[in-house]
């Protein structure tokens, strides 16, 4: 770590700088070593292959982190990576394309019915609640409605949906957002489409 850090020249202290990010972002997001080690990883690989990450360091190791963590299947939203790391969500996805991009990254898909069994842990619904949750989230991925998008997010907007039929008018939009890590605008939207795509979630 430190022979990383200790170079005197600007790409040393950007690297400097970034890994200082990676290590305040270390315990704020309660990550394990392996992903702090493999987000390192990826971005000092961007580095030597002279990936566009110039424009801002804090975008780019966040991005690294978010690409680490779903490399081990640790469910960390895009949204929860961008406000621990103080970036603009774009700022973020612009480092995030990027990245994959240069380096031919195959980063895996996370799991939406089991970013929606965490959520509802969290969220302590009923098991009714939880069960008629994953049945729509089938529904949802069988008809690949789920690509594409954030599975913390569309987890959220599922939970809702299913708490809504169950008649647990308690929770809000807001209240599965703050928890899931995500924007109230990003549930309105996925209701939007869901009530498109699948009208059936929305007739019980």
């Amino acid at each position: 770590w430190n022979l990383i850090t200790q170079s005197h020249d600007t790409k040393g202290w950007s690297r400097k700088y970034a890994f200082g990010q990676l290590d305040r972002l270390r315990h704020k997001l309660a990550l394990p070593d392996s992903v702090v080690e493999k987000a390192a990883y990826t971005y000092r690989k961007a580095q030597q292959k002279k990936a566009r990450v110039s424009a801002t360091q804090a975008g780019a190791m966040a991005a690294c982190i978010y690409i680490a963590c779903r490399e081990a299947s640790i469910a960390r939203t895009f949204d929860e990576i961008a406000k621990a790391s103080n970036v603009k969500r774009k700022e973020m996805w612009n480092a995030y394309r990027t990245i994959v991009l240069d380096l031919d990254l195959k980063v895996p898909s996370v799991d939406p019915t089991g970013c929606l069994l965490k959520l509802a842990n969290k969220t302590r619904v009923s098991e009714k609640i939880k069960r008629l949750g994953v049945d729509y989230m089938q529904q949802v991925t069988s008809i690949n409605a789920a690509y594409g998008k954030d599975p913390m997010g569309l987890a959220a907007t599922v939970l809702y949906i299913a708490s809504q039929s169950r008649g647990d008018t308690s929770k809000s939009q807001k209240y599965f957002a703050n928890i899931a890590g995500v924007s109230e605008i990003t549930i309105k939207n996925r209701i939007q489409e869901l009530r498109v795509k699948i009208p059936s979630l929305f007739t019980h």
